[in-house]
């Protein structure tokens, strides 16, 4: 007749077996906070939800530099507001239609009541050159008067662009900040368009090399070369943004126009950023910061004018940072001549009217 394990290795037998199904248990339970990019904020997921969550988490923008990693101050502030909108960008298919590479094309712009005739021009081009796509129209304080003629416009969505929605500072028009805030509110509507601002004219429909440069690129291209980029940064920016002031002297500033093609590695290592950076002032608008270069002789063309580009500051870092100062990866090239600038009632083309589109 068997005698048995003695009484103590029962336990320590028990005691192993118990050890073992908790590791086993813990090892296969998904470790979300090891990502601090992409993380659920509940886990599980209630199945009453009424909203999607905001996936990225991470607050203060970061760059490795010759081996050291610099870390900008907190935009925890941003992200507390960035996530109440509760909302996940849409992101572009991996690969361009071989059919037709603007299918699902949109296109944006805004305007104030100042600036109306002006789009009226780049609505009346686009009509012409990309019939059919759509175009939304952000309401940044139009007339009444102009409302009713916007909704006439053949495919224009009109859009109230909600300020109340913001801290004070986006209110105000000449920081700037409403320009992120609104690409941020389109990503919600469509992954790829073109982002025009009343200067913007088309010069042609075939803008395959655009799509092939953003599928190559991560996603964004820009159109308009300027500055240096140090020259046109108010210094206290690079203390969110971070990166190398040697590189981003060399480095000039581009146009805030832009196509945008939306992907999760852009999303999280520029657009994220951006708008972080547009919903805290001190980052986004500094004290202090002017938009208009006063009268001065720098010593040299990296040297900060005393002149600030606020958004495009901001996108033109975190771009520069992402493409290792490389401008030739996001700058399409100005022999294409995809796009002019033109600051003046054109009327190259005429608008088509039809019924009302209201969003």
């Amino acid at each position: 007749m068997s005698q048995g394990l003695p009484a103590n290795w029962s336990r320590k037998l028990l005691a192993l077996f118990v050890v073992c199904m908790f590791v086993y248990l813990f090892a296969s339970f998904p470790n979300y906070a090891e990502d601090p990019v992409f993380q659920v904020t509940s886990f599980p997921r209630r199945a009453d939800a009424t909203a999607p969550t905001y996936p990225y988490n991470r607050s203060s923008y970061s760059i490795q530099l010759n081996g050291t990693t610099f870390r900008g101050k907190s935009l925890a502030q941003g992200l507390a507001l960035l996530k109440k909108f509760k909302r996940r960008p849409i992101f572009a298919p991996k690969q361009l239609n071989p059919n037709d590479v603007t299918k699902g094309l949109a296109f944006v712009t805004y305007s104030s009541a100042n600036h109306f005739n002006e789009c009226r021009d780049a609505v009346a081009t686009t009509q012409t050159l990309f019939p059919r796509h759509p175009i939304y129209f952000y309401d940044l304080g139009l007339s009444d008067y102009q409302i009713e003629e916007l909704n006439s416009w053949c495919d224009v969505h009109y859009v109230f662009f909600n300020f109340s929605n913001y801290p004070e500072h986006v209110k105000k028009l000449n920081t700037y900040a409403f320009k992120p805030m609104l690409i941020q509110d389109m990503l919600n509507k469509h992954s790829t368009f073109f982002w025009m601002d009343a200067s913007f004219r088309f010069l042609r429909s075939d803008i395959s090399a655009v799509y092939e440069q953003a599928l190559s690129n991560g996603g964004i291209v820009l159109f308009n070369m300027g500055f240096k980029i140090t020259a046109m940064t108010h210094p206290h920016m690079f203390k969110y943004i971070p990166g190398n002031l040697t590189l981003l002297g060399a480095t000039p500033a581009i146009g805030g126009d832009a196509f945008v093609r939306n992907t999760p590695e852009v999303y999280e290592k520029v657009l994220h950023w951006w708008f972080l950076c547009a919903l805290v002032k001190d980052c986004i608008a500094p004290a202090g910061a002017e938009k208009i270069c006063p009268e001065t002789n720098p010593s040299s063309k990296s040297e900060y004018r005393g002149c600030h580009r606020f958004d495009q500051s901001a996108l033109n870092i975190l771009l520069a940072n992402y493409h290792g100062y490389n401008l030739s990866k996001y700058l399409a090239r100005p022999e294409d001549k995809y796009v002019i600038f033109v600051r003046r009632i054109s009327k190259w083309h005429v608008l088509k009217t039809c019924t009302s589109t209201i969003h």
